[in-house]
């Protein structure tokens, strides 16, 4: 089960814009019993579309998200299934809203992480 701690630990090589894509990706999978999400349904404040698909890219490659790296064609992400499966956030498949809380508030808070 995944504390406050973990999560800290597991997200310390993120930056603030993808911690935010991060929780964005989490939320949005929230629809979905928070299985998977769709890479259209990823948007983030302060961030084009164009943005939000290189972090969630960014995100893929350092191993936080699983499933189809999404494109952008024009302005719109494309609708790939995004999931968490074997990745250090992959605790929030156990649906327990505490934890998911949580760590949505710490991703939010945009502590520490590189930049």
């Amino acid at each position: 089960m995944a504390t406050q701690t973990s999560i800290e630990s597991a997200v310390q090589n993120l930056n603030a814009n993808e911690r935010a894509v991060l929780a964005a990706t989490i939320e949005a999978s929230g629809d979905n019993g928070f299985d998977f999400t769709f890479g259209d349904e990823i948007a983030v404040e302060g961030l084009s579309p164009q943005q939000v698909a290189g972090y969630l890219s960014q995100l893929f490659t350092k191993g936080y998200l699983d499933g189809e790296r999404p494109t952008i064609n024009g302005s719109t992400i494309s609708a790939v299934q995004i999931d968490f499966y074997g990745t250090p956030v992959e605790f929030v498949h156990d649906g327990d809203d505490d934890q998911i809380n949580a760590a949505l508030k710490f991703l939010r808070a945009g502590n520490g992480g590189a930049q």
